[in-house]
């Protein structure tokens, strides 16, 4: 068993295996050890009992607009920003065979990639590049990704899922100026927070009770929360634009076909939108 950080063990925990559908991903996870987030699930399940069905819609819905693009054309690149010790890019493979994916990220990827190929046995060898790069420094970013075989003339499917709240705006679009095109043929997949006067009164109190208690347990110096105006502001920049916006109530719907939990667009925290960049 492979141990793990409390933040990538708290996700991990939180989407539990409705998160990951791929037989790759299921095995994957059987290799780690979660422990070390227990006390962080523990303690943020007594604040609202079904949190982890905000992350499960942040996967599904996710994934949900990466498979919609590679369902019509598949001849995309997939980067996956902060990708962590999640198995997303698993997957993307499993379903999508002849995509290549690039997981990036500052850390875990020398120890995500043994374990890879310890399960994969080599079914899908070389389709996904694990590399070790900060994302807010865009010139070794676009270097590592060089290195392992990104094109930049190649369509490219950009992920930030779990990581918009931990860096400045700037650093974050930054990042994706990367992959800014002049006919927007690449697609940013973007996951974020929202304000908290942008939540119905009476979930409000909950999503700020929890990260003010994660804020503390991790010691995070901020947490950065995006709104419709702030994501055009930025998107103007590079002449993107929102194709598509999930709330939480939209995702519960693809899921079940209804809604019980999150039965306004404001009652949920977390909102995942495609841009064409």
């Amino acid at each position: 068993m492979i141990h793990i950080s409390g933040t990538s063990a708290l996700v991990l925990l939180w989407g539990g295996k409705d998160a990951y559908k791929s037989k790759l991903a299921q095995k994957y996870l059987q290799h780690l050890d979660l422990s070390s987030g227990y006390e962080l699930y523990n303690e943020c399940s007594k604040i609202w009992e079904p949190y982890h069905e905000i992350l499960r819609n942040r996967k599904f819905g996710v994934f949900n607009f990466v498979e919609s693009i590679l369902s019509e054309n598949s001849d995309f690149q997939v980067v996956i920003l902060a990708a962590g010790i999640a198995p997303l890019s698993l997957d993307i493979i499993e379903k999508f065979p002849e995509v290549n994916v690039f997981d990036v990220d500052i850390d875990n990827m020398q120890t995500k990639r043994k374990l890879f190929d310890e399960i994969s046995e080599d079914k899908f060898a070389n389709r996904i590049q694990f590399i070790e790069s900060d994302i807010t420094d865009v010139n070794l970013l676009q270097n590592n990704l060089t290195e392992h075989g990104w094109r930049k003339d190649k369509r490219t499917i950009v992920i930030a899922e779990g990581i918009s709240y931990y860096i400045t705006e700037d650093e974050l679009w930054n990042a994706f100026s990367l992959f800014q095109t002049k006919d927007k043929s690449n697609y940013l997949i973007l996951e974020s927070r929202v304000p908290a006067e942008k939540v119905c009164e009476e979930r409000r109190d909950i999503q700020e009770r929890v990260w003010e208690y994660l804020t503390s347990a991790l010691t995070l110096k901020f947490v950065t929360r995006y709104y419709d105006e702030k994501v055009k502001e930025y998107a103007d920049k590079l002449n993107a634009e929102v194709s598509k916006k999930h709330t939480m109530k939209d995702i519960e719907m693809l899921r079940f076909g209804k809604n019980e939990i999150f039965t306004t667009d404001d009652s949920g925290w977390i909102e995942v939108r495609k841009l064409i960049v």
